[in-house]
C-alpha cells in the first residue's frame, strides 16, 4: 500500500505469468482433444484462420457484447 501510495506500481495489463509447471492444456491436450474428435458430432460450423477482412465484423460482434474486451478493428 505504500508504494502503491507513493505511485510506484505495476499496470496489471504489462504482467506476465510465472507457471510452476505446464498447463493442463499443454499436458493433456492431444488426449483431449483426440478423445473429443472421437465423439464430436458433425455441427456445420467451419473452423478457418482469421482473415484481415474478418476485423470489422468481429469488432460489430464485440460491440454487441458488452462483458467481452473492446478491441478496435485495428486491434484484429
Amino acid at each position: 500500500m505504500r508504494q502503491l501510495a507513493a505511485g510506484r506500481f505495476t499496470d496489471a495489463l504489462s504482467l506476465d505469468a510465472n507457471y510452476v509447471r505446464r498447463s493442463d492444456a499443454e499436458i493433456f491436450g492431444r488426449a483431449w482433444r483426440m478423445e473429443a474428435e472421437t465423439k464430436r458430432e458433425p455441427s456445420g460450423a467451419t473452423v478457418r484462420p482469421f482473415l484481415i477482412g474478418d476485423a470489422a465484423a468481429a469488432t460489430e460482434i464485440l460491440r454487441a457484447s458488452p462483458e467481452a474486451a473492446q478491441w478496435t478493428e485495428w486491434g484484429f
